[in-house]
């Protein structure tokens, strides 16, 4: 059987057909995501109708394309949200991940993170998987409320993704892992931390229905043929089944627009981490913030700047083949968060020795020192690095010189992203796997076969 897989990423809008039969993911599409509307400085608004328009066009192109298509399955940025009234029309932008509205500051001198900090008091967070940070929804929701730029009472709460399979045609739903991500679920129960809403003067809002697995959730009428529609899910841990991370064993590394690592357990336990829902019962343990595309975009834009000034003209394409197939040592250290403009970077070495290649090298060893940094807080031994994300996919230099930092092995399939793991969910959906363990071991197996061939 067929269905239609988007996904939707801070950087793009993607689409593809899985086809469960023959193990492929075929007919890709890919456009730029809608950028963000003018507004606040430090704030990061999509139009949510421009976002569900995109979107659905995206949908129908691909199914008049293919029209055996049997259901549709959602992967999405995390952290974000829309607010709409009781028909899914919205009442909010989209607010992505991006927004820092809860670092602003009110009458008091204190941001709206302090204040919510102060009310909810040092153990709030203990069963929600995350700690108090300035991009969850629960805190950027709360600087609007406070503010008296947002009315709540009566107003459905959604998830990217809820958003947009409630204009599809779906029940008020969200899939436990981007439930999570809001700050607002307790995480061991599955289902919406009460007394944090409470707290933060949000009970007055409908929030959706927290899914835990990938039964159907609506259906969406196009030319009179239904498509069924299954939950949306987090585009980590999409990527994380993408690449068969094996529980226990394995790290995976996520470099795309921003970094993620994080390894599979089957219990949940809190450390100087965040602990986020996985599948069948499982937990992903994870660090974000982490040095990602973004950073290397910001460092190919001033060596591209640099060949402009020098040559006249700047020669994006080079510069990138040029950061790719950089490898080798630098005496340079750098640290990429905030570099080149920003706050908490620096560049330490410089002298009349130093090259471009120096500098790119330099970068990708301070992004692996991050990683083992990472990887320690993490805690337990593992066998193996599984890379995903499309900047790790395609920086072959990179990958070497983060695996090479955290001293192990790794695996560069040239899978890894979310449309791969929405594959094995839609194996599930169909009945082929009893349960998505089941389903990453089936196509282990056959990738080892393939591999045999």
């Amino acid at each position: 059987m067929k269905y239609l897989g988007i996904d939707l990423g801070s950087s793009f809008t993607k689409g593809a057909v899985l086809d469960t039969g023959a193990w492929a993911v075929t007919n890709r599409r890919k456009m730029s995501a809608p950028s963000p509307a003018a507004c606040l400085p430090g704030r990061y608004e999509v139009d949510a109708e421009a976002y569900f328009a995109q979107v659905e066009n995206l949908v129908r192109g691909m199914l008049d394309e293919t029209p055996e298509i049997q259901g549709i399955l959602f992967s999405t940025q995390m952290h974000g949200f829309v607010i709409t009234d009781a028909d899914f029309s919205p009442v909010t932008p989209y607010i992505s991940w991006q927004d820092r509205a809860s670092m602003e500051r009110d009458s008091h001198g204190e941001t709206y993170l302090q204040r919510l900090a102060e009310r909810l008091g040092p153990d709030a967070m203990d069963h929600t998987g995350v700690p108090l940070k300035q991009n969850l929804s629960m805190c950027n929701l709360f600087s609007r409320v406070q503010q008296g730029q947002l009315a709540v009472d009566g107003k459905r709460f959604n998830s990217l993704g809820g958003y947009m399979l409630g204009r599809l045609g779906a029940a008020h739903v969200c899939h436990s892992t981007n439930a999570a991500p809001t700050g607002m679920l307790d995480v061991l129960r599955q289902d919406w931390n009460v007394s944090l809403i409470d707290h933060a003067e949000l009970a007055g809002m409908r929030f959706p229905s927290v899914l835990t697995g990938v039964e159907a959730c609506g259906t969406y009428l196009y030319r009179g043929k239904q498509y069924a529609l299954y939950p949306d899910i987090g585009d980590h841990q999409a990527c994380v089944l993408a690449n068969h991370t094996r529980p226990g064993s394995d790290i995976n590394v996520n470099i795309g627009t921003a970094g993620l690592i994080g390894r599979v357990d089957v219990e949940f336990s809190r450390g100087d981490y965040e602990t986020r829902p996985y599948f069948d019962g499982m937990y992903l343990r994870s660090i974000s913030g982490m040095p990602g595309g973004r950073h290397l975009d910001v460092l190919a834009g001033f060596l591209g700047k640099c060949m402009e000034e020098m040559a006249g003209a700047a020669d994006m394409d080079a510069v990138w083949r040029f950061m790719t197939n950089c490898d080798g040592e630098s005496h340079l250290r750098v640290e990429l968060t905030g570099c080149f403009g920003g706050e908490g970077g620096r560049i330490e070495g410089i002298d009349s020795a130093w090259t471009p290649r120096e500098l790119v090298c330099g970068a990708y060893a301070g992004m692996g020192k991050a990683y083992r940094q990472a990887m320690n807080r993490l805690g337990g031994a593992a066998e193996r690095i599984v890379f995903s994300g499309g900047c790790a996919q395609r920086n072959a230099a990179l990958r070497g010189r983060v695996a090479g930092a955290m001293g192990m092995p790794y695996e560069a399939s040239g899978q890894g992203d979310a449309m791969e793991g929405l594959m094995l969910l839609a194996m599930v959906a169909e009945g082929r796997a009893e349960s998505v363990d089941q389903a990453r071991r089936l196509a282990e197996r056959r990738k080892e076969g393939e591999n045999a061939r």
